[in-house]
């Protein structure tokens, strides 16, 4: 889990010695692949990479404070892999989309809803990390932009956000073994 490189790093910047002392032992196990200081053919698990993500958004070229000249939305997806501390490109998503709704099940990533042009969606997509690629999900019963989208004991639940042309206080629940959404309430109000 340590690269050699980074263990030499520490070693030469700790300033304690008896920690300097366990430090090269750690090394030395390592370098010679014996010892019993480390397990010496650990491998990260799948699930301790930790990716981080920025997908689609918007620009916006203002000619002056009256007009608005253009307006760009993305589809693109960048991912950050934080143990190389690297940024690269991942797969785009199949539509550009702002405001969507975005959260991780099962290990994938889940965008819904949103708005492009102005309009309001109810569709998704889903992302699959391993494969880098995107699928299709079933829409929501209600287009909605600006919710809260989060994972809940294997579900999908969307709630509230911006519905036609006035806030919206529907409550769905997607499951992803039938890919189905439904209706299961309203917020309070």
């Amino acid at each position: 889990l340590l690269s050699v490189c980074r263990l030499e790093r520490a070693i030469n910047d700790c300033g304690d010695g008896s920690l300097k002392v366990a430090l090269r032992s750690v090394r030395k196990d390592l370098v010679t692949k014996k010892g019993s200081l480390v397990p010496l053919y650990v491998h990260p698990r799948l699930c301790a990479k930790k990716d981080i993500f920025v997908i689609g958004g918007s620009k916006r070229e203002l000619v002056s404070a009256w007009t608005r000249s253009s307006e760009c939305t993305y589809e693109s997806v960048e991912r950050f892999d934080t143990f190389r501390r690297e940024w690269c490109r991942a797969s785009p998503m199949g539509i550009g989309r702002i405001l969507p709704g975005v959260a991780t099940l099962n290990g994938r990533i889940f965008v819904v809803g949103g708005e492009q042009e102005s309009q309001i969606l109810a569709n998704g997509e889903c992302y699959d990390p391993r494969e880098d690629s995107w699928s299709k999900v079933a829409s929501m019963v209600v287009p909605r932009c600006e919710f809260g989208l989060c994972a809940l004991y294997g579900n999908l639940y969307a709630i509230g956000g911006w519905v036609g042309e006035d806030i919206g206080g529907s409550i769905e629940k997607y499951d992803p073994a039938q890919n189905e959404w439904r209706l299961e309430g309203d917020l309070p109000e």
